[in-house]
């Protein structure tokens, strides 16, 4: 026990993290799109962002860009709910800083 709190594995980071990454992206889609977007159009978006984003190192990872967790990120998006993309992007933002901010101090 002792050696696992002075090691602080970081594991959890590198499991969130394409989750998280493809809730950013479906946020960052959200916030541009119509208010009806239905959702096989916000998946192509989204695949299309999060081709760009890993292009330009946005995202680590294409494990991050998955029509998969584009779906679940949607349908647990609040979207239907009147909540703000603008807001959903905001909270997205800071579980992203909140759930992968450990490891990438811990990469550097």
């Amino acid at each position: 026990d002792a050696m696992l709190r002075a090691k602080r594995p970081l594991l959890a980071g590198a499991m969130l993290r394409p989750f998280v990454e493809a809730y950013e992206i479906v946020a960052d889609v959200l916030r541009d799109a119509p208010a009806e977007i239905d959702e096989k159009e916000l998946t192509n978006l989204a695949l299309g962002i999060g081709r760009q984003y890993v292009a330009q190192d946005r995202v680590r990872s294409n494990e991050s860009v998955s029509a998969l967790l584009f779906t679940t990120a949607h349908s647990t998006s609040l979207s239907d709910s009147g909540v703000s993309p603008d807001l959903l992007r905001y909270a997205v933002s800071f579980s992203t800083s909140a759930a992968v901010g450990d490891r990438d101090r811990a990469e550097r």
